[in-house]
């Protein structure tokens, strides 16, 4: 008859096994869904004045999104997306006036 012990290693042994197998999929799940979740953002990103006004400061965008926390980069789109200056925003940075004096996310221009 086996020893209880062993028996008991082994059972654990084998649970652990299989909850790291777990845990790697879902690291790999969340990892691809972040990569996803960043392209779309990307696409939004390159659609606001957003872009160019970080851009002009020498920003790659791609690091920016894979760098920056989602909080940050999710206000930061909205602000953008909602403002009400986007065209004169787009006009002074095509005018190399850089962004507007009031723009929503000046503080995050200037870090």
């Amino acid at each position: 008859m086996p020893d209880i012990g062993l028996v008991a290693a082994a059972v654990i042994a084998l649970a652990l096994t299989v909850l790291m197998a777990l845990l790697a999929r879902a690291i790999h799940a969340n990892l691809r869904r972040g990569a996803a979740w960043r392209e779309q953002a990307l696409e939004r990103l390159e659609a606001l004045p957003l872009a160019e006004a970080l851009a002009g400061r020498g920003v790659d965008l791609r690091e920016w999104l894979h760098t920056t926390p989602i909080n940050t980069l999710e206000g930061a789109l909205r602000a953008c997306d909602g403002c009400q200056a986007k065209a004169d925003c787009e006009a002074g940075l095509a005018a190399g006036r850089g962004p507007l004096p009031g723009c929503p996310n000046a503080p995050l221009l200037r870090a």
